[in-house]
């Protein structure tokens, strides 16, 4: 019974060692609803297409195809081609925009593709919008402290 319990010990330790070294595969970018996002130029290109051609609603089949007939467009995870990929796509389909108008509108909309060919902007603290790496080397105002000094954040009474 000892040996018993001692191989299956060992036999845990290893598979635990082995799951921990194992790589994980790619975990995708979620937006506040558990939608799958648009991670790639292609994807972005071919959500602007599946966009246009549904008016909006989205099909994942039509995607599918889309990224299967489009290799000629990077695939790699790159987020700031996203967008701009999706804008010319839908240009391309006919829809009466221009590139710079439509970029504007995804970022102060916070608006990005789904890997259906539609579009979310719903957000929350555990999945926040991705367009803010276009602005990830910002300097901090100060505004976000809790403990900063702040005009009009002075209680009577206190002194500092």
């Amino acid at each position: 019974m000892n040996k018993l319990l001692f191989a299956g010990g060992i036999a845990t330790l290893v598979l635990g060692f082995v799951l921990l070294v194992l790589p994980v595969g790619h975990i995708p970018l979620l937006d506040a609803n558990r939608q799958v996002l648009v991670e790639s130029e292609r994807g972005g290109y071919c959500a602007g297409e599946t966009y246009a051609t549904t008016r909006g609603m989205g099909s994942a089949e039509k995607l599918a195809d889309c990224m299967e007939t489009n290799t000629s467009i990077d695939n790699t995870s790159i987020y700031t081609k996203v967008q701009p990929a999706f804008c010319r796509a839908i240009i391309a389909r006919g829809i009466n925009i221009d590139q710079p108008g439509c970029e504007e509108i995804m970022r102060d909309q916070e608006f990005w593709p789904t890997a259906t060919g539609a579009l979310t902007n719903a957000w929350n603290k555990r999945f926040p919008y991705p367009g803010n790496v276009l602005t990830a080397n910002q300097p901090n105002t100060g505004g976000e402290s809790r403990t900063g000094d702040r005009e009009g954040n002075d209680r009577e009474g206190f002194e500092r």
